[in-house]
């Protein structure tokens, strides 16, 4: 009898080695879904969290500088704001909301005393 030649896989375990591989694959890809999903939500939150400092600080540069609040140079079309400024005692309180056109429940809201 001839000795049989063992050097490489049999058809079958090919076969069950893609399937695992298909097994695992299916568990794993709604995951990655989601975690694409995840990384554009926080790039756009990552985004209007950087736009929404920088309008504070034009804000309270114009108040430290006595001039009138103008910030309409630094406007984005795809983002809103409101903003107040209230004077207590020796303090100004400045409260600014924003939030991305078309998705008004992300809104972002900073209070801040100034001297």
């Amino acid at each position: 009898m001839r000795k049989k030649d063992s050097r490489g896989f049999t058809l079958l375990e090919c076969i069950v080695g893609l399937a695992i591989i298909g097994i695992l694959a299916a568990f794993l890809l709604p995951t990655l879904a989601n975690t694409l999903k995840l990384e554009v939500k926080t790039d756009k939150d990552k985004e209007l969290i950087d736009y929404s400092k920088h309008i504070m600080e034009s804000i309270k540069s114009d108040i430290y500088n006595n001039k009138t609040v103008d910030i309409t140079n630094d406007l984005k079309e795809d983002f809103k704001y409101n903003y107040s400024i209230s004077q207590m005692e020796n303090l100004s309180k400045l409260k600014l909301d924003i939030w991305r056109v078309g998705n008004e429940e992300d809104i972002i809201s900073y209070e801040v005393l100034l001297p």
